[in-house]
């Protein structure tokens, strides 16, 4: 199952349990560098061909609400402008 497979990934890559231990200097985060794009790409190479095309035409032909994309922007500004607030407030 692709999704499982997925969803494997993105949990090992979010776990504090890893391949290689955090105290190694420089490769601290080679581990998660390499096995998420490997294991993205796996687990759409497991999704089959005709729900991959129907899908894909699906996402082409729906409409993005401009809504929903300026909620999004919204709401990731604001959340780095009270980390910088938060931060200068701390440090001076």
């Amino acid at each position: 199952c692709p999704s499982f497979f997925a969803v494997l990934v993105v949990a090992y890559v979010i776990s504090p349990i890893d391949l290689i231990p955090d105290f190694v200097p420089v490769f601290v985060y080679l581990d998660n560098l390499l096995l998420l794009p490997v294991g993205l790409y796996i687990a759409g190479k497991l999704v089959p061909s005709y729900v991959w095309h129907e899908c894909s035409m699906l996402s082409r032909n729906t409409p993005i609400s401009r809504t929903l994309y300026s909620g999004g922007i919204g709401i990731v500004l604001c959340v780095w402008i009270g980390t910088a607030y938060i931060l200068i407030r701390c440090l001076f």
